[in-house]
């Protein structure tokens, strides 16, 4: 599903989890790191930056995981192997906005310090609504193989995550919790 110019933030919740493709141009000088975060028992972050649609609003894409070594070049775009400038094309998943737990340290976007993707601080880190963003927030899906995903990962390329969405079952738990409490007897 291709995202319409102006983005109705109000049916945001209906669309979660929706894939979606995007066309534009990498806003690098607003790029956060967010972490620190671990992939494949590697130390990163994960590299967020803003996305400049053509003739649309601007949006915030979470670009995927960037090991520790690799980050600060990719957050600059300043690594000649990895660079990116021009229109890119990115398909991911729409997202509302996730939610810090109590041990996750509150933002400190004075300092560059970025512990989990609070929409609305990335909004004015981008430039606010006067700029043209807006609160929609898309991660990147990985759609590489491993050998190319693993080489990508140690070059500095970001890497999305996997095109799925896991839904835990818990079915057949329940069915043994209730068969056990089903075979104990009530005293008569």
């Amino acid at each position: 599903m291709d995202l319409p110019r102006n983005i109705n933030t109000g049916a945001l919740p209906d669309f979660e989890w929706r894939r979606v493709t995007v066309k534009g141009i990498w806003d690098h000088a607003h790029s956060v790191l967010i972490g620190p975060r671990v992939k494949d028992n590697e130390g990163g972050y994960n590299l967020v930056t803003p996305l400049k649609r053509p003739d649309a609003s601007t949006i915030i894409v979470d670009r995927g995981f960037v090991k520790k070594d690799r980050a600060e070049a990719a957050r600059d775009n300043s690594d000649p192997e990895t660079r990116i400038d021009g229109e890119v094309e990115v398909t991911g998943m729409l997202r509302l906005q996730p939610k810090s737990n109590s041990f996750t340290p509150d933002n400190q976007p004075e300092k560059g310090l970025w512990y989990w993707p609070d929409i609305p601080q990335l909004v004015e880190h981008a430039g606010g609504s006067n700029a043209g963003v807006q609160p929609v927030l898309v991660e990147a899906l990985d759609h590489r193989d491993i050998a190319q995903h693993l080489a990508d990962m140690k070059r500095g390329v970001p890497i999305g995550r996997p095109p799925k969405v896991d839904l835990r079952n818990e079915h057949t738990t329940y069915a043994v919790i209730w068969f056990v409490l089903l075979s104990y007897k009530t005293p008569s």
